[in-house]
């Protein structure tokens, strides 16, 4: 739970910590269920933060495992292998993983799987620019989301759903859903998902900061993933008669007791 809780608030570090812990745990003890799921919330970690050489590792221990493991485990091991491939932009090889997370889940019924699915879906078509497929998909999600009453699924694709209408300049329908996510992610302190695009979400923060979307929240995200402004960052943000200062200029970073306090209300809020 601490490390599905670490990967979720995103403290990234600590979620690869917890792991190791636990299947040092789950070594000793001989029951080994969890293993997989573990191995997956420490490779999404490792890809998060850019250790591909670690994922790597990670994978190969995840894959050996899920072969005698539920439905549910092998579908997040090919969800974080599309990812794996997708960041190192083999798309071919990230669209065949994504289906058979695809097939695995509907086959089974396992929603919150089918939910993820779709999510990358989204982001695949997106990439392809294939848009309307890439909304179908995330509209799957949101309506997933919904009858689970899952407001972490909501969030993420909410988030999703921002960054790509923005890609696409729907300025009014982005912006319109990047304040329905930073009111939700604010609310509960979700900071991070196993598909993680850091450029993008930097590009949602700046946005959010612009405008006055839970601003704290925006710099919670920044620190603590460490997201370097995006090109232009604040140009949103300045209109005519205004100084060229950008709300990343006067960006300082929350105090340990802030996201200490952050982290409290978070874990009361589950």
């Amino acid at each position: 739970m601490e490390a599905t809780f670490d990967l979720h608030a995103g403290c990234l570090e600590h979620c690869i910590a917890t792991v190791d812990a636990g299947l040092a745990a789950t070594k000793k003890s001989g029951v080994r269920v969890w293993d997989s799921i573990l191995l997956g919330h420490a490779s999404a970690s490792a890809l998060s933060r850019g250790d591909f050489k670690l994922a790597d590792t990670l994978l190969a221990r995840m894959e050996a495992d899920v072969r005698e493991s539920p439905v549910a485990d092998e579908a997040y091991f090919r969800g974080m292998m599309f990812w794996h491939h997708f960041l190192a932009k083999d798309m071919s090889a990230a669209t065949h993983q994504l289906d058979r997370a695809d097939r695995l889940t509907r086959r089974r019924g396992v929603p919150y799987f089918i939910a993820s699915a779709e999510l990358g879906r989204a982001i695949a078509s997106h990439h392809a620019k294939d848009f309307a497929k890439a909304e179908l998909a995330l509209e799957s999600a949101r309506s997933i989301a919904a009858d689970q009453d899952n407001p972490y699924l909501s969030w993420v694709a909410l988030m999703f759903g921002a960054w790509m209408r923005l890609d696409r300049e729907d300025c009014d329908e982005g912006m319109r859903l990047l304040s329905q996510a930073m009111a939700l992610g604010a609310r509960h302190r979700y900071a991070h998902f196993h598909y993680w695009p850091k450029e993008r979400i930097a590009v949602l923060c700046d946005r959010a900061l612009a405008a006055g979307l839970e601003p704290d929240y925006a710099k919670h995200l920044i620190h603590l993933h460490r997201l370097a402004p995006p090109p232009r960052a604040g140009r949103y943000a300045n209109g005519p008669g205004q100084s060229g200062s950008t709300p990343w200029d006067d960006f300082r970073s929350p105090s340990m007791a802030h996201l200490s306090n952050s982290r409290a209300r978070s874990n009361a809020d589950r």
